[in-house]
């Protein structure tokens, strides 16, 4: 009777060095598959942001604000109750018009900058609606916490909100305080704006609605999540809560910069209700004046500047 060989020590330590080499060979694929799938999801994301502020468009013959300002002038003096964002104000055009009733767009959306402080301990449905999250404004990429601590002027820990993943654009140049610029030049979004797509005269598909962001930093001072935004609105005075700016380049570690997850690019929604996957490497030339040497991401950000736009 024959008697079975057996495996040598030898010829396992060799099949065990295969599997792991064609583990090796198809994990980053396998990672590349799942990112892949990621990215299209976020893309169907953005891109019903986009059917949203058509819709809102059409009923409104205007885009919404980039947030509601009631009142005040720049800090330090006459603090502005800042308020609801454009994402707040796509709520009945995204499934969430319960969320959208719940809110009273007449009063600020954290009732005051020291409403903590006069009503301690309480909380308005504006305030408990900001903590909510909602999918549609999240990559899908972004595996972190859905809410993050807000931050105050200095750097104090005021409340949580809901985070999103997607901003509206400012323009091409650094946020201005209360961002209440409209020249020409400037982007689709800022404070109390209402811009309509007959003024996008650079071609809706030439311009930038909405892009992506992403933090993981703290800024000098040392305040974790500085970055962060959110679909609600800003409640003191932090325009990067809402907006973004083409002003720096894409995917720097600038607070008010698009940025993205999906590694080398980002996404954005252009006027036209189509997505666009923007690479990293796109011509920049941020600080440049407005004209023709503007860089080509800098002229995405700018609904009517006047200047061509090529191929990106």
């Amino acid at each position: 009777m024959l008697r079975r060989r057996a495996f040598t020590l030898i010829e396992l330590l060799v099949v065990v060095a295969i599997i792991a080499i064609l583990v090796a060979l198809l994990l980053p694929a396998i990672q590349r598959v799942r990112e892949s799938a990621r990215q299209t999801e976020c893309s169907d994301r953005l891109h019903n942001l986009g059917v949203a502020l058509h819709a809102y468009h059409g009923d409104y013959d205007t885009l919404p604000p980039g947030w509601i300002e009631l009142d005040g002038n720049i800090p330090p003096v006459n603090l502005p109750e800042n308020g609801f964002g454009w994402g707040a104000m796509l709520l009945p055009y995204i499934e969430q018009k319960p969320l959208y009733d719940l809110i009273d767009f007449t009063e600020p959306l954290n009732d005051g900058p020291d409403r903590d402080l006069r009503r301690p301990g309480t909380q308005n449905n504006e305030t408990l609606v900001a903590t909510v999250p909602l999918v549609l404004f999240r990559c899908p990429s972004d595996t972190g916490p859905e809410r993050h601590d807000n931050y105050d002027n200095f750097g104090v820990t005021t409340r949580q909100m809901a985070i999103s993943n997607y901003v509206g654009c400012y323009g091409a140049f650094p946020l201005a305080d209360n961002a209440s610029n409209s020249q020409p030049d400037f982007g689709a979004f800022h404070r109390n704006s209402d811009i309509t797509f007959s003024r996008l005269t650079d071609g809706t598909s030439n311009t930038f609605l909405v892009g992506e962001r992403y933090w993981t930093g703290t800024c000098p001072n040392g305040v974790p999540e500085f970055g962060d935004a959110y679909w609600v609105g800003t409640v003191d005075n932090w325009l990067m809560d809402v907006l973004g700016t083409t002003g720096v380049n894409l995917n720097s570690d600038r607070a008010a910069q698009f940025s993205s997850y999906h590694p080398g690019a980002a996404l954005f929604t252009l006027g036209d209700g189509q997505v666009r996957r923007v690479s990293e490497n796109i011509h920049s030339l941020p600080g440049v004046l407005p004209g023709p040497a503007m860089g080509l991401y800098q002229k995405l950000g700018c609904i009517a500047d006047g200047q061509t736009v090529g191929e990106f």
